[in-house]
């Protein structure tokens, strides 16, 4: 900071005054601190003025309070930073709340003691700090309470960043201390319905999935497309389009999942789709290449949940057919889930089947297997059906795998 404003922040704090010559004219200036000196979001903190003690120095406290876990969209909460320090008597602060993902203006800041606070703008981004008399001097600390009225629609992460000063009341910048402070405040989670499941998600080595998302309703639609891994963890995947949805009614949506490098090995998972309005449809394409050629195509629809599914079988290990499943788990609970194999004449085969990796399927996992894997038979010849049946009516996502390499 340079010039005028340097010179207001450094006697805002220190009896009111700027150098307004090198031969140390004194005049009164209560204008509080210059703008853009919260120490967040790569810019300066006060320590470029009040220079002498290192920043954030043991035995002072600084804070902000009041800011929620989670914001909810327009609603506005009261917001208090305070700071004290053994042996300062003046004090002064400077706060904004940006987006943690764009580093703009994020909500509304409003001075609610028009006496003590004010907000000022510059490039777009609000400013609340001390005024004259809001530096409380003589006092054992500062304290300032304001409003923050959250963005009329979630934008993502906001972070509130602030300085402060714990003045020690002698008219110069020297003996001051500086502090600064970070807070952060996530958007309320609402789980909005899912409305497509997509149970079988692959990735790298040569394989990337590509979602067509429609909307045939009559009113727009908004949500997210949200990628899961097998262990119900977030997957990490490159996404060619943003996550977050707005499709208008009959339009499209088109998002490629890939590796988020080319060599990455081939993970696995499951996809859903939460979202409000219209009325989506889905198909998730998987594309193998090899040496930079497509080699193989295969579309399969979303999924409905189910508590029963019945998936053909036609296997035959001498021509290197086999089927399988991928089921996901997408509900908050474990589900148990026995298989029937049924002839091709609608007979039951052995017993039911509780393979371990399904009983039970955690909660947001998935699990990929071939029947041969579960009869432990590498040499299946078998023709008819598997029926999927989950305990206590609770549901799943299941779609059927075919492989065939003859």
């Amino acid at each position: 900071m340079r010039g005028q404003e340097h010179l207001g922040w450094k006697a805002s704090l220190g009896g009111f005054y700027v150098i307004a010559s090198t031969a140390g004219l004194l005049l009164a200036f209560s204008g509080g601190p210059p703008l853009g000196v919260t120490g967040d979001f790569g810019q300066p903190n006060c320590t470029d003025c009040h220079s002498g003690n290192s920043l954030n120095a043991a035995g002072g406290t600084f804070t902000i309070s009041g800011v929620p876990a989670e914001y909810v969209p327009g609603n506005a909460y009261p917001i208090t930073v305070a700071i004290s320090k053994s042996g300062q008597s003046r004090w002064g602060f400077e706060l904004a709340a940006r987006s943690v993902t764009s580093g703009q203006q994020a909500g509304t800041l409003t001075a609610t003691n028009t006496t003590n606070t004010q907000v000022r703008s510059s490039g777009g981004i609000q400013y609340i700090s001390h005024t004259g008399p809001g530096t409380q001097a003589g006092s054992a600390q500062g304290t300032w309470t304001f409003n923050w009225t959250a963005p009329a629609t979630a934008v993502g992460a906001i972070r509130f960043g602030a300085a402060g000063n714990a003045a020690n009341n002698n008219l110069s910048n020297s003996g001051d201390f500086i502090y600064t402070a970070t807070v952060t405040t996530d958007p309320v989670s609402v789980s909005q319905p899912i409305t497509a499941l997509f149970p079988q998600v692959a990735v790298g080595g040569g394989f990337t999935t590509l979602f067509t998302l429609v909307n045939t309703g009559i009113d727009a639609l908004s949500g997210n497309l949200i990628l899961t891994n097998s262990n119900g963890s977030p997957m990490e995947v490159a996404l060619s389009a943003p996550s977050s949805l707005t499709i208008p009614s009959g339009g499209a949506k088109f998002i490629e999942a890939a590796p988020v490098n080319p060599t990455d090995s081939t993970a696995a998972g499951w996809a859903r789709v939460e979202s409000a309005g219209g009325a989506l449809g889905g198909v998730a394409t998987f594309q193998f290449a090899s040496g930079g050629q497509l080699a193989s195509v295969a579309g399969v629809l979303s999924a409905d949940d189910t508590d029963v599914a019945t998936i053909p079988v036609d296997d035959d290990a001498t021509k290197g057919r086999f089927t399988g499943y991928a089921v996901a788990n997408h509900e908050d609970n474990d589900v148990n889930i026995r298989i029937i194999l049924v002839d091709a004449n609608g007979v039951p085969v052995g017993q039911p089947m509780r393979p371990s990796q399904l009983n039970p399927l955690r909660a947001k996992n998935h699990v990929a297997r071939f029947l041969f894997q579960d009869l432990n038979d590498p040499n299946l010849k078998q023709q008819g059906s598997m029926v999927l049946i989950a305990d206590g009516g609770r549901k799943f996502a299941v779609v059927a795998l075919v492989q065939n390499s003859g």
